[in-house]
């Protein structure tokens, strides 16, 4: 059986933009801590090797570029 091997390299904006009292989102201090300190990049991780069914067949690293929060 012939084996398949590739590399899918994207570039994913995650633009946001919401009231801070909004109970369904993360408070600022929470998501200023996870932009800063690469939690939201696990989560990014985390969602797209959900979507492959096959175990250990994908590895996903999401390299933080840039990243800018602020309170408006």
């Amino acid at each position: 059986m012939a084996r398949v091997k590739g590399s899918y390299i994207a570039k994913v904006i995650i633009d946001f933009d919401y009231e801070e009292d909004n109970f369904d989102f993360k408070p600022f201090e929470e998501l200023d801590k996870d932009v800063r300190s690469g939690g939201l990049n696990t989560l990014v991780e985390q969602v797209l090797k959900d979507e492959f069914e096959v175990e250990n067949a994908v590895t996903v690293t999401v390299q933080k570029q840039i990243a800018s929060i602020h309170r408006r």
